[in-house]
């Protein structure tokens, strides 16, 4: 009796993904498969659709991003045999720690001043019946 391979009875848990690093960066890491088709030859990180690792690690820092653009990561586990099995998507947007603007700074200092009126101006006490 033959039976048919099914790939996705064998799907890697997807990829963890943090942003610890600057604005333009995203870690991502990923763990072995709880099932598994034979050895693990490599892995391959693929983000927006395109491959940007594979080797044996698990884990790779992806940086010169864009700030505040989408990102979408897939990780393959490539067996021995030349199996190729791809996780679920995992999305995450790179960070927004850009430089301020002359505009924004100016919008600060009238909030702080603003802020600071109201500690030093007196108001009356009310009281409840």
């Amino acid at each position: 009796m033959c039976s048919t391979l099914n790939l996705s009875d064998y799907p890697p848990k997807k990829p963890i993904l943090s942003t610890s690093g600057g604005a333009n960066e995203i870690n991502v890491s990923w763990i072995d498969p709880p099932k598994q088709l034979g050895p693990i030859d490599h892995y391959e990180l693929v983000m927006n659709g395109e491959v940007i690792y594979s080797g044996k690690e698990q884990g790779y820092r992806v940086s010169n991003l864009e700030p505040l653009t989408n990102y979408t990561f897939n990780v393959r586990v490539v067996t021995a045999d030349k199996y190729v099995i791809e996780s679920e998507p995992a999305k995450k947007k790179a960070g927004s720690k850009g430089k301020v603007r002359s505009s924004t700074t100016g919008q600060i200092n009238r909030r702080l001043e603003q802020s600071r009126s109201l500690l030093t101006t007196p108001r009356p006490l009310t009281t409840l019946n």
